[in-house]
């Protein structure tokens, strides 16, 4: 922190995750592509990385089972803000996704 100027501040590692990554050309994240197409009727937008964490490095490094993560959200959904919310519109959206992927999913070979 030094180095940009912030002298008066001070870090500590408290926890780490292993990074995992899916390809986009996938199976399942192709399946979560086009029941998001569907669902929502539009172009979804693709994030190959993600800043966020989770313990999908478990399943993908440790297990090789490949793994996608999907959202609902808007611009005004102030995400993990202490105001946090979602649409019921989005919400009920949302379901439909997780649906359509379940359901597709038990069709994949």
């Amino acid at each position: 922190m030094d180095i940009h100027g912030f002298t008066d501040i001070q870090t500590k590692l408290v926890a780490e995750l292993e990074p995992s990554r899916t390809p986009v050309s996938a199976s399942i994240s192709q399946l979560a592509i086009n029941t998001a197409r569907e669902v929502y009727q539009m172009k979804p937008v693709i994030y190959p990385t993600s800043p966020g964490w989770g313990p999908s490095y478990l399943f993908r490094n440790n297990l090789g089972i490949p793994t996608v993560s999907i959202g609902i959200g808007y611009a005004g959904s102030q995400n993990h803000a202490s105001n946090e919310n979602i649409r019921i519109k989005d919400y009920n959206e949302g379901i439909k996704h997780i649906a359509a992927i379940i359901n597709q999913f038990a069709e994949m070979k």
